[in-house]
């Protein structure tokens, strides 16, 4: 009876010993200490945003596809993303001419709400450029998708909750709609509306530019646009260097230029003179639209010389 007594002790005193072990430990971690930061890396609903574009822009058929599927698309550098500097969200997405084949509406972005620039020009995508869901990508400044296949009308995009936006070019391809139903309101940082070689209609004159003071350049050229130039309010624009209107349906005169940054006559207004347009400066119709028909000393009364 006495040897049990003693082990009885001895058991009773090992669990009291590690119980104040336990509370000693406990008391040794500061209470302030913050827990421990996550690792580096796009979180998956990002990472399956990646896989959805490669499969709808047949990734397995890329000029480059690099480290694609290589454990983190930010860490291991896959070609084309670029990420923000802690390297946790995806925020560039440039495949220029990367032989992309697809649908342009089977892309899906709506999880990468850190994308700045979206830039697949140069490819061979088809599809309505209005089923690009661009409504979740506030961050977005440039959205690039020249020369591809794509359709649908102009009018159907919207970039009404792009308010960063500041580069939107669309050029060659074959979209259609109407330009003077293009909202640009919402995007007061937009520095370059590019959609020249298109199908697009519309009256030139009602093409609102009002609530775009950074607009730079304004490509419309080669398209089937109607109405009169000298219609286009500039006068929010002072920044506007470039404007290019030829090869369309226009019929009038040059429009007033003086509030613009646009102070001799560039290669950009020649295209304004020429192309399919009619237009009338100072009340003279232009003949020849690629022989003398600019005067590099261009003044408020006129751009193109008769």
């Amino acid at each position: 009876m006495r040897t049990l007594n003693v082990n009885q002790g001895f058991r009773s005193a090992r669990v009291l010993i590690a119980a104040i072990l336990l509370v000693l430990l406990a008391l040794a971690v500061p209470a302030n200490v913050a827990p421990a930061q996550a690792a580096p890396g796009v979180p998956p609903w990002e990472y399956d945003a990646l896989e959805i574009l490669f499969k709808a822009m047949n990734g397995p058929g890329w000029t480059n596809s690099t480290n694609w599927f290589i454990g983190d698309p930010c860490l291991n550098s896959w070609y084309g993303i670029s990420c923000n500097l802690p390297r946790t969200h995806i925020t560039r997405i440039e495949l220029v001419s990367n032989n992309l084949v697809g649908e342009i509406h089977n892309v899906d972005l709506t999880k990468l709400k850190a994308l700045e620039i979206f830039d697949l020009s140069g490819n061979t995508i088809k599809g309505d450029i209005g089923g690009l869901n661009l409504k979740n990508n506030y961050r977005l400044t440039t959205l690039r998708l020249i020369a591809n296949l794509i359709g649908g009308d102009v009018d159907a995009l919207d970039v009404t909750y792009n308010t960063k936006l500041e580069v939107l070019a669309l050029d060659v391809n074959y979209i259609g709609g109407y330009i003077d139903q293009v909202d640009l309101r919402r995007n007061p940082e937009l520095v370059t509306f590019s959609v020249a070689i298109n199908y697009i209609k519309g009256n030139v004159g009602d093409l609102n530019l009002s609530k775009n003071p950074d607009l730079e350049i304004l490509m419309l050229h080669s398209n089937q646009i109607k109405g009169d130039p000298c219609k286009l309010d500039f006068s929010y624009n002072p920044h506007l260097r470039t404007l290019t209107l030829a090869s369309n349906l226009m019929n009038g005169t040059v429009p007033d230029l003086t509030m613009t940054s646009i102070t001799h006559l560039p290669a950009g207004w020649l295209w304004m003179c020429g192309g399919a347009n009619v237009i009338r400066p100072s009340g003279n119709m232009l003949i020849d639209s690629f022989a003398d028909t600019y005067d590099p000393t261009w003044s408020a009364l006129g751009g193109c010389k008769p």
